[in-house]
């Protein structure tokens, strides 16, 4: 049951990022169309520096560099979730539009 509880917390984390990355990517997607995935690319990146600096240090600031990585992973998935919902938003209203 512990381990419920923790990945309920990761969701809640990384939708509470979802939520609050929304409008910041909604904004960009109107602007430019390309930017619309900048936001996961570049947290995408982060986690994976993080995550294999993480296992090749041999001292305890490999502790450090692993929690980075897990709050880079958890950005990265929230604002993947936002840039997902915000694509098909702006799928849908183009269709809708006619455009």
């Amino acid at each position: 049951m512990d381990k419920f509880q923790e990945i309920g917390s990761l969701f809640l984390i990384a939708l509470l990022v979802a939520v609050t990355s929304f409008p910041i990517i909604l904004g960009m997607a109107r602007w430019k169309r390309k930017l619309l995935f900048i936001f996961p690319i570049i947290f995408f990146i982060l986690a994976a520096f993080f995550w294999i600096t993480g296992f090749i240090a041999q001292d305890w600031g490999r502790l450090g560099l692993l929690i980075y990585a897990g709050f880079a992973t958890i950005l990265f998935v929230g604002t993947g979730i936002s840039s997902t919902a915000v694509y098909f938003w702006e799928k849908r209203r183009a269709i809708r539009d006619g455009e």
